[in-house]
């Protein structure tokens, strides 16, 4: 494995090893939020149990769901959801907000790569990681 920076030194283990994360910002309903979590973990390479690719949600204010469908969405494995929301409209920076947001959940112990992903992409293959 690759040398631990100093910083990584000082982290718990489990969030030090991350090297790939996701922000995933949407507005869509839960069902089509849960289609494109459950594609996504799908994808990934590392097992279930050895979660290391962390998903960062941001579900818009404005998104037809639930508090109880939020929540659970952060329940799934890798997946953390953004206590914070910003109305998400297109063109007028409001979806880079959402995404600095999920970035700042990352701050503490950031990954090596970040992959800024929108809500209706779809993963085909594997290997992002």
């Amino acid at each position: 494995p690759p040398p631990r920076c100093k910083l990584c030194s000082r982290l718990p283990r489990t969030l030090a090893a991350s090297g790939f994360a996701v922000s995933l910002t949407t507005s869509d309903p839960h069902c089509a939020i849960n289609a494109t979590l459950t594609s996504l973990l799908s994808h990934l390479e590392q097992p279930p149990d050895q979660p290391s690719t962390r998903v960062i949600l941001h579900v818009g204010c404005g998104a037809n769901t639930t508090s109880e469908e939020r929540n659970a969405l952060g329940r799934l494995p890798r997946v953390t959801l953004n206590p914070k929301c910003v109305h998400v409209t297109a063109g007028d920076g409001s979806i880079l907000l959402a995404h600095l947001l999920n970035v700042r959940l990352l701050a503490t112990a950031p990954p090596q790569t970040l992959l800024l992903a929108s809500a209706d992409m779809r993963w085909i293959t594997s290997g992002a990681e």
